[in-house]
């Protein structure tokens, strides 16, 4: 009789057991930002350097960037290894942001790489305009911008005269010599790889 008492003693335990972890709740998970790419400090990250990623980290949203958080634009703090958690403060802040201007500038496709994104890296080539093109004046290179970061193309390839719109951020500082150039030269688009995977 004991053999048998031990015995549903034992599936009961396992019965509830089971009903126990069936109904017992399981903790939420909160969306984090997470690196998808080593970064740099310094750098101006755009959103494709990012992903969102389900934790288990309650009441972490004041130290750690959540899912909803538009980091485009931002600049990097201090270097971020690719899948750790982002912390709010390796990103500077809005008003950082605001002192830099977005500009907005057409390339010829033949002086651009092909298939350009938001995120990637750029430089950009300004070239003096000759004034007679029957001289065959010399085309010379007036500066050079490194480092600037795409925050959206558009290549519409329904377009016939062959050109992309790019916008980018640029600092305060050089905005006005930036509009200068681009009213005044013609450009080239050289894309920079150093600073991806």
């Amino acid at each position: 009789m004991r053999k048998r008492e031990l015995v549903g003693l034992v599936f009961l335990i396992i019965g509830a057991s089971g009903v126990y972890l069936s109904v017992r709740q399981t903790p939420p998970q909160y969306i984090y930002l997470t690196a998808s790419r080593d970064i740099s400090v310094g750098e101006i990250v755009s959103a494709q350097d990012f992903a969102p990623d389900s934790l288990y980290l309650s009441n972490s949203d004041k130290k750690y960037v959540s899912g909803g958080v538009d980091l485009d634009g931002h600049r990097a703090l201090r270097s971020i290894t690719r899948g750790e958690i982002i912390p709010r403060a390796a990103f500077s802040s809005e008003i950082e942001i605001e002192e830099r201007r977005l500009l907005t500038f057409v390339v010829a496709k033949s002086q651009a790489p092909k298939q350009l994104k938001s995120g990637d890296v750029i430089d950009l080539y300004f070239f003096s305009i000759p004034s007679n093109i029957a001289l065959n004046e010399q085309v010379e290179l007036i500066t050079v911008v490194e480092e600037v970061r795409i925050r959206e193309v558009e290549d519409d390839d329904a377009q016939f005269d062959g050109k992309i719109t790019i916008s980018a951020l640029f600092n305060e500082i050089q905005t006005r010599s930036i509009i200068t150039l681009l009213a005044n030269s013609s450009i080239s688009v050289a894309q920079r790889f150093d600073d991806h995977d």
